[in-house]
């Protein structure tokens, strides 16, 4: 691993890491601001003022970013961001140093489950964060997957945390209903709910009993998730069409706060469903969920570096060939139905192998990170939107919040580098 310090224009010193063979190790800046410095710079003065004013969300029903004078925390710039900057006692006082490093490194997921504790996933965790995780696969009767990691931080106040899931599913044969909590092959069934019914029902629940203060900031609906899910489909129309499949999506974002150590923490979870109906079949499940939360004064600033640790997961390709593999060998009935389904499974693979970009405008709609491909083997990345990446054949990468750097020719930069296609 190679180090290099490069000033930037504004006289800052900024150190860029590069990640590359077999152990991959990521060293980040993230902000901690505070109310009133809009623009970062480290001090609130008249220049985060005239930058939020301009912006021209103040006391409109609109969603408001930090940048655009959100220091609060609830989505719109109005006089109790004001009063919250102002309250800091900041105004036009001497920068203060108010960085701090992010050593990351990708660790394992291990499936303990089947296939031999092979390692099925890996995610970037920060170092001193504790990971934990769980992988499940349920081939019989649904085809049920569960897979979920959580890091956070020793004192549990920074965390990000995903689930995919299709183990929380409804089997529902018309007209016999299937009643609440009943068992069939070692699942529990649920009745079929909608986004916000299971957030009332399921989630909130959870949510309250791991944490006794919990209290809900906003819920709603979130029809641009929707939009994409439904879009990402589009690959699998014809053969959905053809076996009579239809699918629909719900989206669903809850907002909250409770106390850690006497500070309060920001939690915002996103929960997606997935409703599949063939015939009278109904199969319906939590399709993903994505949980960050951080300190309620920092959480916009850690928001994006924290999304990235959410969104980092990569699969071997090993492991879900051998688990897909399976579930084609058990499922396999008819030469018919098995031609049926290896042309869906086909679509499938290449659904999955594109899904990083089909979701590309998701992730630019959720503030904070960006989707880059590699040039050179044509693998996506998540990476904070405020930073350029460049990319060696070897695989490495360098991050840089400098639009001007180059690291070709430069010390310690061995081969040709190349910015995202």
């Amino acid at each position: 691993m190679n180090s290099v310090r490069v000033p930037n224009r504004a006289k800052r010193t900024n150190t860029y890491r590069v990640f590359g063979g077999g152990f991959e190790q990521l060293e980040g800046r993230q902000l901690l601001a505070f109310a009133g410095d809009a623009n970062l710079d480290g001090v609130f003065d008249s220049g985060d003022l005239v930058q939020v004013f301009q912006a021209g969300k103040y006391h409109i029903d609109a969603d408001a970013t930090w940048a655009q004078g959100d220091w609060d925390n609830n989505q719109r710039f109005d006089s109790g961001d004001l009063v919250a900057a102002f309250q800091t006692g900041r105004y036009g006082k001497p920068a203060e140093p108010q960085s701090q490093p992010w050593v990351m490194s990708r660790q394992a997921i291990y499936d303990t489950n089947s296939f031999a504790n092979r390692i099925a996933a890996r995610v970037l965790v920060p170092q001193g964060w504790s990971l934990s995780s769980n992988i499940d696969y349920n081939p019989i009767p649904s085809l049920a997957r569960y897979a979920d990691f959580q890091t956070e931080s020793a004192d549990r106040m920074y965390g990000a945390a995903t689930a995919t899931s299709d183990a929380l599913y409804a089997w529902i044969n018309s007209p016999l209903p299937v009643p609440e909590g009943e068992l069939y092959y070692g699942n529990v069934l649920w009745r079929v709910r909608d986004g916000l019914q299971h957030t009332n029902e399921i989630i909130l629940p959870h949510l309250r009993a791991e944490h006794a203060d919990y209290q809900v900031t906003s819920v709603r609906r979130v029809p641009e998730f929707i939009t994409a899910m439904t879009r990402a489909d589009d690959v699998l129309r014809e053969y959905m069409d053809f076996a009579g499949i239809t699918r629909q999506y719900d989206a669903i974002e809850i907002r909250g706060t409770y106390t850690v150590g006497g500070r309060s923490i920001t939690d915002v979870t996103y929960a997606t469903y997935q409703y599949t109906t063939l015939g009278n079949t109904v199969n319906w499940g939590l399709y993903g969920l994505e949980r960050t939360w951080a300190p309620t004064d920092q959480f916009n600033a850690m928001l994006p570096t924290l999304r990235m640790i959410a969104r980092s997961t990569q699969l071997d390709a090993g492991w879900y060939i051998s688990v897909e593999n399976f579930r084609a060998q058990i499922h396999g009935i008819t030469i018919n139905a098995q031609s049926q389904w290896n042309s869906y499974s086909t679509a499938q693979q290449a659904l999955s192998e594109s899904r990083d970009a089909v979701f590309e405008d998701f992730v630019q709609y959720i503030r904070g990170t960006s989707v880059e491909q590699n040039p050179f083997n044509g693998q996506f990345e998540t990476v904070p939107s405020d930073q350029t990446a460049w990319f060696a054949a070897d695989g490495s990468i360098v991050l840089t919040e400098d639009p001007s750097f180059d690291p070709n020719g430069l010390a310690g930069f061995n081969g040709v580098w190349r910015r995202a296609n």
